[in-house]
């Protein structure tokens, strides 16, 4: 097998390709592993082997076996398709590998592949969880120009990238987006612009928004109420946390570790005993 992969780095291409998606540190040892199968690879009947594999590795959030395969397709020729590209562009966001998913959907295009929204969603999405925002954003419209479908999971994965780096203004204006497009925000946008809300230390709004999650006839959930708690709890409003508490509980939900410790705060400050210490 070593010999395999002496003779293939100097006569393949296609572990160059390989080594252009994964990179050079860490991932070297994936590269190699992933040369060893080439033969295995290869031997099968069609490159729909290769695409429908993409989608499984997607799934199973290796994003580099993915790319592998995709880099394959290329170099033998076959046909891609937007299904099999978006299954990369989901394994590089599952993986945290926002640079490579953007790089996939501009290979995409160079393809003369046009990107669908859940391409686009997966792209968000992967900027978000690399705390690139405004990329995301940027994306975001970018589906609109496209004339393609905004929908709930797009709004959502956009409010999502702005709450993890505690740009709740743009979330909220998201949300309020979604109104004016006649869209009906689920529990997961509320959720998302309440997070945005504590962060900011935006009490009132987390607080406006448990109202209209309940106005929409949206059932609040663990996570909804925990945010909704640590919002009163930063910014000092005892009282409306622990009546957020007594809520929760009476819909039979349970409090997270960091709820019970906000809400060991607050009793002891409204009995007068002092702030808790931690």
């Amino acid at each position: 097998m070593l010999d395999i992969q002496r003779r293939s780095r100097h006569d393949d291409p296609s572990f160059d390709v390989a080594k252009k998606f994964c990179g050079r540190r860490k991932q070297r040892s994936a590269v190699l592993n992933f040369f060893r199968e080439q033969s295995r690879l290869r031997s099968k009947a069609s490159p729909s082997f290769h695409l429908a594999d993409v989608s499984t590795y997607s799934k199973n959030r290796q994003w580099q076996r993915a790319l592998f395969l995709l880099s394959e397709t290329w170099e033998v020729k076959a046909e891609l398709s937007v299904i099999s590209c978006t299954a990369g562009i989901s394994a590089c966001e599952k993986g945290f590998q926002w640079q490579r998913a953007l790089a996939l959907l501009s290979e995409m295009r160079e393809a003369e592949l046009v990107p669908d929204a859940i391409s686009y969603n997966a792209v968000i999405s992967a900027c978000g969880k690399g705390e690139e925002w405004q990329r995301a954003l940027s994306l975001l419209w970018e589906i609109r120009e496209a004339k393609l479908e905004l929908d709930v999971i797009s709004f959502n994965v956009g409010i999502s990238a702005c709450e993890k780096v505690e740009q709740w203004q743009h979330a909220l204006a998201l949300l309020s987006k979604m109104w004016v497009a006649s869209m009906e925000p689920d529990v997961i946008s509320y959720n998302a612009g309440i997070s945005a809300c504590v962060k900011g230390e935006e009490w009132r709004r987390a607080l406006a928004l448990l109202k209209d999650m309940a106005e929409a006839r949206l059932s609040s959930n663990s996570i909804s109420y925990n945010a909704g708690i640590s919002a009163c709890g930063k910014s000092e409003q005892w009282q409306r946390a622990l009546a957020l508490l007594s809520e929760m509980r009476e819909v039979k939900l349970e409090p997270n570790s960091a709820t019970v410790l906000e809400s060991a705060r607050a009793r002891r400050v409204t009995s007068g005993s002092g702030p808790l210490r931690c």
